[in-house]
């Protein structure tokens, strides 16, 4: 195939680039998984396909629960047997073919899930997944990846999931567009398990299929994160546990995938890994047992462990948004309270509060009087000839009297009241 280069950015003035551009992406709407360059669109969204060792941990792990022993008794010599003539019978056939007549016998759960929480999609679109994001470092302008479509994929059913949880679940979307972190399929939650199966002779290859399980692994290892990051904080993903597997299988060999996410250092971003686990030789009776019971391993795996680290991821979501949640209210209505409390009134005073009244002043002016009088009497009362007396009360009264004078001329008119007031408004 040949080598497409993505396309640029281009620049304010450069109407040819922006012309080439323009033409390329009309005429491709997506990277294509059998270009050479595909994985270079990996790359720009930091996904790769054993690109760097992985944790040691991880593939312990990850080794661990593909051969754990079963209780089940392992295939016998002529169920092997006949599965070796199935496969040697469909090196000529095309890939639906390898789906309907070797599949089922290698993968048990095509023909019935074992566990009513897990469940199955075949040939599915992922349209509701969210995107994984291009690498802040890319200044070019690439392809959007294909959304994925596995020929086989599993994950969880409502049955997984209490009633409190599935509802977790609906909060976990993409604000911008709503899509889902992990539903992607609008029915399996949280897919852990991705297989794709290949024809040789319809030039289907190993390299194409792993090109495809890369973006499944990818969306899947990002709603898991996304999911960790709202309940526990980033911090607390495990990078040492398996998240994600996948097989891709022809009529000859299956190969077995990891799928992992590297813990990145200060200043990077998180990066989507896929590396080889194991490999099974389909025309060998012990690489067909082995096969069979790693798919069967992962299955259990999924419904056991790592369902349970789900659950607790999602109930600690839902108490953390609820504890939000109530935080908001609370200081929503604290807010409110202070808004809607009684404030002082502000009584304005004016001069003509301050001043007394006419009435007032005659009022105090009378009392004076009678306090002056009361004590004129006791001061002279048998002292000297009644002359006096009364010379000295009616010399008082003019006193009296001419204050009294005074006292209305201090107290304003009505007009002059109004205009007054009529200047301080």
């Amino acid at each position: 195939m040949s080598r497409k280069p993505a396309n640029v950015l281009p620049s304010p003035g450069d109407s040819f680039n922006s012309v080439v551009s323009s033409s390329r992406k009309s005429g491709k709407s997506a990277a294509s998984m059998h270009d050479t360059d595909y994985r270079d669109s990996l790359r720009y969204r930091n996904i790769y396909i054993e690109r760097q060792n992985p944790p040691m941990e991880l593939m312990r792990q990850a080794k661990r629960i593909i051969s754990r022993p079963r209780a089940s008794p392992e295939m016998d010599d002529r169920t092997a047997q006949e599965l070796r003539d199935t496969a040697r019978k469909l090196q000529n056939e095309g890939e639906e073919e390898i789906v309907q007549q070797l599949a089922p016998h290698i993968i048990p759960a095509m023909n019935k899930v074992p566990d009513q929480r897990l469940v199955r999609n075949a040939d599915q679109q992922w349209l509701n997944s969210v995107p994984v994001s291009l690498d802040p470092s890319i200044l070019i302008n690439p392809l959007p990846l294909p959304k994925p479509k596995p020929d086989l994929a599993f994950g969880y059913s409502e049955a997984a999931f209490n009633h409190n949880q599935l509802g977790t679940i609906d909060l976990l979307v993409d604000d911008q567009f709503g899509r889902s972190y992990t539903v992607p399929d609008q029915k399996l939650r949280f897919p852990f398990l991705d297989v794709e199966f290949k024809s040789q002779a319809k030039s289907g290859t190993h390299y194409i299929a792993t090109n495809q399980v890369a973006g499944a692994g990818a969306i899947a290892l990002n709603g898991n994160l996304e999911l960790i990051r709202r309940s526990f904080g980033a911090e607390s993903f495990d990078f040492d546990e398996p998240q994600f597997f996948s097989v891709t299988m022809d009529h000859e060999l299956a190969r077995i995938n990891v799928h992992w996410l590297s813990n990145p250092t200060e200043g990077e971003q998180y990066s989507f890994h896929v590396e080889g686990l194991s490999k099974h030789l389909l025309d060998d009776a012990n690489s067909l047992r082995a096969l069979r019971r790693a798919i069967k391993n992962i299955l259990d795996y999924g419904s056991d462990a790592r369902l349970r680290k789900l659950c607790d991821a999602l109930d600690a979501y839902r108490q953390r948004v609820i504890s939000e949640r109530e935080a908001v209210t609370t200081e929503r209505d604290q807010r409110n309270m202070v808004q809607t409390e009684p404030q002082p009134e502000r009584r304005r005073r004016s001069r003509r509060a301050q001043l007394p009244s006419y009435k007032q002043q005659e009022n105090q002016s009378r009392d004076d009087l009678q306090v002056e009088e009361r004590g004129n009497a006791e001061e002279y009362q048998g002292d000297g000839p009644q002359e006096n007396l009364q010379a000295e009360r009616r010399s008082r009264r003019k006193q009296t009297t001419a204050r009294r004078g005074r006292s209305r001329a201090n107290v304003p008119t009505k007009a002059m009241r109004s205009k007054r007031d009529a200047s301080a408004i």
